[in-house]
């Protein structure tokens, strides 16, 4: 009988070489136009490989439909989604095109994040490790930003991440669970309250297995996820390395 506890984990994963596991970047939004090509500009400067990679949007009933901008990875397309009387928002609509996605790894995302280069790649190194992994992304709260897709991109791809935003906020009660949970290796019983969707990744025959969100959730619908990826004995690694900045506080 082996002695090594359920959630413990390598300590010293470095990004990968030459990986080999695709991808799939899920976002659903619906508006937002103008934050959705800050995050696809961000998306856009990944170091991950772009041939292994796919960036799905969801338009969700969007009143003015969501269009491509100049600056985007080079696999990208628009899914329109339409909500029925039964049907509500993100849940479903996430649910009902990543049925159809093949790929590996499904990474999911909020339309109002900017993701430092290597942020993706930070994901994929432990999916390379092991298919029960669903890994955690680190973010800070902006209050405020005045750049445009090409500054950014271009900031992005220069190596200046760090030096878009002087002033940023933590999530207190998140970053310390985190803490006292040693990265959550340790994860106690409330461990799974710390899935966030802002920036998560599993395998994809994992999330398939999990059947995705709880389609009736308007809210929470990531916690209640959580619940079940603990349930399962899947193993949650925060990746303090995969930064990001959240537009908005």
């Amino acid at each position: 009988m082996s002695n090594v506890f359920r959630f413990q984990r390598p300590s010293d994963l470095t990004l990968l070489k030459k990986p080999s596991l695709s991808v799939a970047v899920v976002i659903a939004c619906r508006g937002g136009q103008e934050k959705l090509d800050l995050v696809l500009a961000s998306l856009a400067a990944q170091s991950y490989p772009s041939k292994l990679t796919s960036t799905y949007i969801i338009d969700d009933g969007s009143e003015i439909a969501i269009s491509l901008p100049k600056i985007k990875p080079a696999n990208t397309r628009i899914i329109k989604y339409k909500n029925g009387g039964n049907k509500w928002g993100k849940t479903a609509a996430t649910n009902d095109v990543t049925a159809k996605i093949k790929e590996d790894v499904l990474w999911f995302i909020d339309a109002d994040m900017i993701f430092e280069p290597d942020h993706l790649a930070h994901h994929m190194k432990w999916h390379h490790d092991g298919d029960d992994y669903v890994v955690l992304g680190w973010k800070r709260f902006v209050e405020s930003w005045s750049y445009k897709p090409e500054d950014l991109y271009k900031t992005l791809t220069s190596g200046g991440f760090d030096s878009l935003h002087g002033e940023s906020w933590g999530k207190e009660l998140w970053e310390s669970r985190i803490k006292y949970t040693n990265e959550l290796v340790n994860p106690g019983i409330d461990g799974y309250r710390s899935l966030v969707g802002a920036t998560f990744s599993m395998a994809n025959k994992q999330w398939k297995y999990l059947g995705g969100y709880d389609r009736e959730m308007k809210t929470g619908e990531d916690t209640e996820l959580g619940w079940r990826v603990f349930n399962a004995g899947l193993r949650m690694v925060p990746e303090r390395k995969a930064n990001s900045w959240h537009l908005g506080y």
